[in-house]
């Protein structure tokens, strides 16, 4: 019987340890389970005068391990009783091979039991002398998971029962597996697997711990509004969906939680070398899991356990306005390479000096340099112009220069239109742009992880992020950074959840619209456990179970926010001032020098129109003075006709 089961399907061992009344037994069960068709390695539990066993059952290497105990001897009860309860006889797995090791490699760890916790060892007892009543009180530290049969009468009509305990205190559970058919060997009943027929835990209570920090832990309505996804989802994302999750897992396995609800996860290291908040508490014992999610950081292991697969994914982002770095003040400008601004000038200058030398003999064409420019400058902007010419040539260099202009103001005007209609253009996706823009971090300092992950995680520009979020934003709550990013060249991190609820229900459509964001890297959340838990396995199996159903994808959907999206075609961003500026920088600097050269001509004009009037009036006096001249001599030659007296000078009068 003990061959055909350790060979059994399911079971399979390669190697058996006898833990028998003597040594003479031992050697007979070794001599039987040799000289059948499958022989099995055999292993001396070498029990000496205290009822210990020897140290080869303790070193040496298992691949699979069976262990067959005769339970009439009284030598055997003790030595099964002392791995109930000291730490001895445990059996690790490196690199799929299985090790037997003393409590020397446990670091002194209280792991009493954990022989009959780990699938990797199967326990055969077998007893002649007991009935079926009395194996609810057998005195062995069995566990929830624990592999072991408890086999009842002689080979004649002998029973195999499946026994197992759901929780300490509580009695041991058993389950008819097998008969003994002289014939056929085993007859096996049992028709579900070790999950299916261990997922009921009759109604115990067993300790959680949540860690809540966005609300108020004294709330008589916490756990309600926890379960509430119609409530605000920037707050407290992970703790609902694993409370959420718990919801499911109690009702699949029949029990329920007495929660403690603490305000911290638990990071920092007390006097006494146990952490506070949830990991204190599972490492202390006082809970048995811990309701909120929890990341596999390197000082969590070998302090709690984790089920297998992870519920959650918690993913936090930089979240920030793309800024532009473009000078918006050259909006104008930007559309056209400085290459195609001077070739397009080179072009109507070109046409200019043409169309000039063909003026000089185009009789018709009667211009100053100067209309000529204003005429080309009207042609280039599409405004049309007056100017024509009798030459084929003429005409043709004007058709050319309208078509010419007609082109390139449409790209122009075209360029200019996507940049003020478009969405800001991503300029930040990597870390590396984002630690050497001239944008200021931030992070939510809530939850704590964040600030931990700085200063213990060494790729991702991480630590540069750290340091950089110390000396220019610091931590702020989640609603106070977000509303930052939209006021201030800032970058916010916080879990994106919380972050893509704020950007939908505060943000205008344009912000989102330019909304930009890097993921950090992304941690993924267990279910955590005291250490070496008899719940790790069927939890772990449970979570799989969710998993394979679509409940986790559907808890995922419901507590995680759907990332905004920039509805419409565009994003019309209106133009302002500074994206016009050079247009009036253009008629400012015109203005200017157009009222300095009227100044300067006004000048000119005053000074030759002066002096042309000091010139006339000169010559006017002149004139004027040789007239009067002219008039006296006359005047005299006519009194002297009258008179008859001629008239004399002073020499003609007489003396005195």
């Amino acid at each position: 019987m003990v061959a055909n089961y350790f060979s059994s399907p399911g079971v399979e061992r390669e190697t058996v340890i006898l833990i028998t009344c003597s040594f003479n037994d031992e050697l007979l069960w070794q001599r039987h389970l040799f000289d059948i068709d499958h022989p099995f390695y055999t292993g001396r539990g070498g029990l000496n005068e205290k009822c210990e066993l020897s140290r080869e059952a303790l070193t040496f290497t298992y691949r699979r391990l069976g262990v067959y105990v005769d339970y009439d001897c009284e030598c055997a009860k003790h030595a099964i009783s002392q791995l109930s309860t000291l730490r001895f006889f445990i059996v690790y797995i490196i690199d799929r091979q299985i090790y037997a090791c003393n409590s020397d490699a446990l670091d002194g760890r209280n792991v009493g039991g954990y022989n009959f916790t780990t699938s990797s060892i199967s326990w055969l007892f077998w007893s002649t002398k007991l009935n079926e009543t009395n194996l609810n009180s057998l005195p062995i530290n069995l566990r929830l998971y624990s592999e072991a049969k408890f086999a009842l009468g002689d080979t004649e009509g002998m029973k195999l029962f499946d026994i197992y305990r759901i929780h300490e205190g509580m009695p041991i559970e058993s389950v008819l597996a097998a008969s003994w058919d002289t014939a056929v060997g085993l007859v096996w009943h049992l028709q579900e697997d070790t999950y299916r027929r261990r997922i009921n835990f009759r109604d115990i209570v067993l300790q959680g711990g949540l860690a809540v920090v966005d609300y108020n832990l004294s709330d008589p309505n916490l756990f309600e509004t926890l379960r509430n996804h119609n409530q605000d989802k920037s707050k407290e994302t992970i703790a609902r969906v694993f409370y959420t999750a718990w919801d499911l897992v109690q009702e699949i396995h029949n029990f329920s939680l007495n929660i403690t609800v603490i305000p911290n996860v638990g990071y920092t290291k007390k006097i006494d070398g146990n952490y506070d908040g949830l990991i204190g508490l599972l490492q202390t014992g006082r809970i048995d899991f811990a309701i909120s999610g929890l990341g596999m950081l390197d000082f969590r292991i070998g302090i709690i356990d984790y089920n297998n697969l992870p519920i959650w994914n918690f993913r936090s982002c930089f979240f920030f306005l793309q800024p532009r770095f473009l000078e918006r003040s050259t909006l104008l400008v930007y559309p056209f390479r400085g290459i195609v601004w001077l070739t397009s000038f080179l072009v109507m200058l070109m046409s200019l000096i043409f169309v000039s030398v063909v003026a000089v003999f185009d009789k018709s064409m009667r211009m100053s340099i100067g209309s000529a420019l204003l005429y080309f400058s009207a042609i280039f902007s599409q405004q049309g112009a007056v100017l024509t010419s009798q030459w084929v040539s003429g005409r043709l260099v004007l058709l050319i220069s309208l078509i010419f202009g007609y082109i390139l103001l449409n790209y122009y005007s075209g360029q200019i239109v996507s940049e003020v209609l478009s969405r800001s253009p991503s300029t930040i996706n990597t870390f590396s742009q984002l630690l050497s823009s001239p944008l200021l971090l931030a992070a939510d300092k809530v939850p704590p992880y964040l600030k931990v992950r700085y200063k213990t995680q060494r790729s991702h520009h991480i630590p540069e992020i750290g340091v950089k979020v110390e000396k220019t934003g610091g931590y702020l709550n989640v609603e106070e950074g977000m509303e930052v990013v939209r006021g201030s060249l800032y970058a916010f991190e916080t879990e994106a959840s919380r972050g893509y609820y704020l950007i939908d229900k505060t943000y205008t459509q344009a912000e989102i619209c330019s909304v930009g964001e890097i993921s950090m890297p992304t941690v993924e959340s267990f279910i955590a456990l005291k250490y070496q838990s008899p719940f790790k396995q069927p939890i772990s199996t449970t979570v799989m179970v969710l998993n394979e159903r679509g409940l986790l994808k559907r808890l995922n959907n419901l507590w995680r926010y759907p990332k905004p999206q920039c509805s419409g075609t565009t994003n019309l961003v209106p133009v302002d001032l500074e994206n016009a500026s050079i247009a009036f920088y253009i008629l400012l600097s015109g203005a200017i020098i157009g009222c300095a050269t009227f100044l300067v001509e006004n000048y000119v004009s005053n000074s030759l129109h002066g002096a042309s009037m000091t010139s006339e009036a000169e010559s006017k006096t002149s004139e004027r003075a040789g007239a009067g001249a002219g008039r006296g001599d006359a005047t005299r030659d006519e009194i002297s006709a009258r008179t008859g007296v001629e008239s004399c000078g002073p020499s003609s009068l007489p003396a005195k």
